[in-house]
């Protein structure tokens, strides 16, 4: 699941233009990330505490991703005003 939904992340950030791959692509590089910090919490919450910085690591990265998703794109160089 981790290579696949990893290259299709990468195949997503490929095609520029599409916001619809690019959430696809978004999406499929914060599952992954997303059920390693919910089983190491749960780890962390009942048999291994100090599995709590694994947990934090990998939920700060989901978060991360969504946050970069929820990012617009930069115009192209044709379209940005001229700075004078």
């Amino acid at each position: 699941m981790w290579g696949v939904l990893g290259l299709s992340a990468a195949l997503a950030g490929l095609v520029v233009g599409c916001p619809r791959f690019q959430a696809a692509g978004f999406t499929a590089l914060a599952v992954p990330a997303a059920l390693w910090a919910a089983a190491v919490a749960w780890a962390a919450a009942t048999s291994y505490p100090p599995a709590v910085g694994s947990a934090c690591g990998w939920g700060a990265f989901t978060v991360g991703v969504a946050l970069v998703s929820g990012m617009d794109d930069p115009l192209p160089a044709p379209l940005r005003k001229a700075r004078r």
